[in-house]
């Protein structure tokens, strides 16, 4: 009987400090999971030791290109991968990464454009968010991307998808998705795929900005 007096004793002292530990705790992710917001432009930062301007964006009827330079690791031509915008919970669908060889500044930035399109439909206005996934580096034309590890990485994701590599596809890397879940749109089931490729040099990132994508 003094036992469980003993225990109960100790859980109401016990109890205000779970209490906070629990809320402290709920507190500290609900802040990890808030993307970063972009409420002017030029906006500079510092995320994983990487220095980043986030210059803007420009809206064309139906494309949306979002200019960011970054101080790259190395010498050598990295570019943003697994990138994904969508605005008002409206995924947008992305079709690459614009890159010219004058887009490095003279203070050494990589400079570069990301296009996103709305399948037709003109970019609507209101709250974007940007994902970026990692930067990858590819210099060397003869990259070999490991269909196998992509495959390996798919299923111990449990992602439902399956894929085959096709040198015929323009793209890095050259692929082709065979099947995916009916509930994945082909957008979503491509970038997972791109994500479970493995690079010969990649920074994973997990990048997430806000910004508000005004009425022209």
């Amino acid at each position: 009987m003094s036992t469980q007096k003993g225990f109960v004793d100790l859980m109401k002292i016990l109890s205000p400090l779970l209490i906070i530990f629990c809320l402290s705790t709920a507190l500290l992710t609900n802040c990890a999971s808030r993307p970063i917001e972009i409420t002017s432009f030029p906006s500079t930062l510092k995320l994983n030791g990487i220095d980043i301007e986030f210059s803007g964006y420009k809206v064309d009827n139906h494309i949306l290109r979002i200019d960011i330079c970054f101080d790259p690791p190395s010498d050598e031509l990295w570019y943003f991968g697994n990138t994904s915008v969508k605005i008002k919970h409206q995924q947008l669908l992305g079709f690459g990464v614009s890159r010219l060889p004058e887009n490095v500044r003279p203070d050494g930035y990589e400079c570069q454009t990301l296009l996103y399109s709305s399948n037709g439909s003109v970019i609507p206005s209101g709250k974007a968010e940007l994902s970026i996934g990692r930067l990858d580096s590819s210099t060397n034309d003869n990259d070999i991307w490991d269909c196998n590890t992509a495959q390996k990485n798919l299923d111990e994701d449990k992602t439902g998808i399956v894929v085959t590599c096709d040198p015929a596809v323009v793209g890095h890397p050259g692929f082709k998705i065979l099947e995916k879940p009916w509930t994945m749109t082909n957008d979503e089931a491509t970038r997972l795929a791109e994500d479970a490729f493995s690079y010969t040099d990649a920074v994973r990132l997990n990048w997430r900005f806000s910004f508000l994508i005004e009425k022209p």
